[in-house]
C-alpha cells in the first residue's frame, strides 16, 4: 500500500460503497487521503505493521463504516480536523485486534501481540497530538469491551448496549472531540443498529465461536436444536425489526437522513439487511 495515495488503497469489495459515499461527499477521497498522510508523517511504520498484522483489507471498511459517519458529526459541531479522524481509525483497528483475541481468529500468542501493538500505537497518537489521553481512559473502554465479551458467552448484550462492544468507538467522540449528547447518542444508535444488522450475517460465526448474540438468541427461543431454517430465520428477522422501530424512529425525529446524509446511507444499506 502506497502511504501518501489513496488510490492504491486495497478496497476490495468497498469499491461500491466508496463510490456511493463520493456521489454523496465528493470530499470523501481527500477525507481519507489526509488520514493516510498524517499516519505517514507520524509513522510510517504502521503501514507494514497492518500489513503483517492481516489489518490491511480492514482498513478501508473502519474509515468508510466508522471513521467518515464521524466527520459528519465532528462538521456538525464545527470541529472537524484530521487529528480526530485518524484517533477514530487508530482506536477501530485497536478493537479488530482486541476482538481477534475474543473470537480466536488467530493464536493467542499472535492475537495478543497484534492486539498490545494497536492500543499502544491509539495511546502513543494520542499523546503525541496533546489530546490530554491517559491510558485510565483508554483501560476504561477495555474493561466495558471485556464485559461484554464476557456476557455475550451467556446473555446476550440488549440492543441499546451494542455500542458497548466496541467501546473504544466512543473514546474521540467523548474524549477528545467532546460531540454534544444528540450527537454521540446518534453514533450510539448507529452502532447499534449495524450492529445487529451485522450480527444476522454473522449467525454461523458467531455459533461456532460460542458467542450469543441477539439473533442466535431469538434463534433459540424459536428452537432448542439452534436449526438455521426458512421458519426459523423468518421469526429471528421479524424480531429483529420490531426490536430496532425506537431506533429508527429516533433516526427520523432528529432528521438523520437530512442532517447527515453518509451516516444515512450506512443505515440504509443495514435497513435493507433487516428488511430482506
Amino acid at each position: 500500500m502506497t502511504h501518501t495515495s489513496f488510490n492504491n488503497v486495497l478496497l476490495g469489495d468497498k469499491v461500491e460503497l466508496f463510490d456511493q459515499l463520493c456521489c454523496i461527499n465528493n470530499n470523501t477521497p481527500l477525507i481519507i487521503s489526509e488520514i493516510f498522510e498524517e499516519i505517514r508523517n507520524y509513522d510510517s511504520s504502521m503501514f507494514s505493521f497492518w500489513e503483517e498484522a492481516g489489518l490491511q483489507s480492514k482498513i478501508i471498511t473502519y474509515l468508510l463504516h466508522y471513521t467518515i459517519p464521524f466527520y459528519e458529526l465532528l462538521e456538525s459541531e464545527g470541529k472537524n480536523n484530521v487529528g480526530l479522524l485518524t484517533t477514530q481509525l487508530l482506536s477501530c483497528l485497536a478493537w479488530r485486534t482486541f476482538d481477534n483475541c475474543i473470537d480466536g481468529h488467530e493464536s493467542n500468542k499472535v492475537a495478543h501481540l497484534n492486539s498490545i501493538q494497536t492500543c499502544m500505537h491509539l495511546i502513543d497518537y494520542a499523546q503525541f497530538k496533546n489530546l490530554n489521553s491517559t491510558i485510565s481512559q483508554v483501560k476504561g473502554h477495555y474493561n466495558v469491551m471485556l464485559e461484554q465479551a464476557i456476557q455475550e458467552a451467556i446473555n446476550p448484550i440488549e440492543l441499546d448496549h451494542i455500542w458497548k462492544r466496541c467501546s473504544i468507538f466512543l473514546y474521540a467522540p467523548e474524549t477528545f472531540a467532546t460531540l454534544n449528547e444528540t450527537n454521540i447518542t446518534t453514533y450510539k444508535n448507529f452502532i447499534n443498529y449495524t450492529g445487529l444488522a451485522h450480527d444476522l450475517t454473522d449467525l454461523v460465526s458467531d455459533i461456532s465461536g460460542g458467542a450469543i448474540s441477539l439473533p442466535i438468541f431469538w434463534m433459540r427461543e424459536a428452537n432448542e436444536y439452534n436449526w438455521i431454517n426458512v421458519k426459523v430465520m423468518k421469526s429471528v428477522y421479524q424480531k429483529a425489526r420490531d426490536s430496532v422501530k425506537h431506533v429508527e424512529d429516533y433516526f427520523r425525529q432528529n432528521d438523520i437522513e437530512h442532517k447527515f446524509p453518509m451516516l444515512n446511507h450506512l443505515l440504509k444499506q443495514s435497513s435493507s439487511i433487516l428488511n430482506s
